[in-house]
């Protein structure tokens, strides 16, 4: 996958201590985003997000659970400056990650943020040795499903009815790491 970022200070041998104290990444536009795990107080503005990017929203304490159990989860935030910009929250497992749920501030996308949070989560799987990445997208979300296409993710099946509010189909798609 291919930068989309012009510099980082990441070591994927040490990720899990940098995820810790933050991952910084210089944007294509010239910003700095710090990428970290998700802590206690970021449950309230990445709830936001979550409610402003999707009409089946996950409850707030779905969050909640990500920071008391970080037990095969690999959860990230990412601020510029002061403000959380995105979050995505994922499951590894052996050799498989499932990304559960990621989004940006609708005045934060089109910049790479999301395919930044993708490219830091792929060089993880694959120092892991993750052999496959699954996740599931809305059938109409067609920019969600351009992003993941960019990032290396196919369409795999569907779930039918799989979204509750409107009874919606899934993709499901996977990137099968090298």
């Amino acid at each position: 996958m291919e930068r989309p970022f012009q510099s980082t200070d990441f070591d994927v041998q040490n990720w899990r201590e940098q995820i810790k104290s933050g991952v910084t990444f210089t944007l294509l536009n010239g910003q700095q985003l710090i990428v970290r795990s998700i802590q206690q107080h970021d449950i309230g503005p990445a709830y936001l997000i979550e409610k402003a990017s999707f009409k089946d929203a996950w409850p707030k304490i779905a969050f909640q659970l990500e920071v008391d159990d970080p037990q095969y989860r690999i959860s990230l935030v990412g601020y510029i400056g002061d403000r959380l910009v995105t979050y995505i929250l994922c499951y590894h497992i052996i050799d498989e990650m499932h990304i559960n749920n990621i989004a940006v501030a609708n005045e934060f996308r089109q910049q790479g943020i999301a395919s930044t949070i993708f490219w830091l989560l792929t060089e993880i799987g694959n120092y892991c040795g993750v052999h496959v990445s699954h996740l599931e997208v809305r059938r109409s979300n067609l920019a969600a499903i351009a992003l993941y296409e960019k990032c290396g993710y196919r369409v795999v099946g569907s779930r039918k009815k799989y979204y509750e509010s409107d009874n919606e189909d899934a993709l499901t798609m996977s990137r099968y790491h090298t």
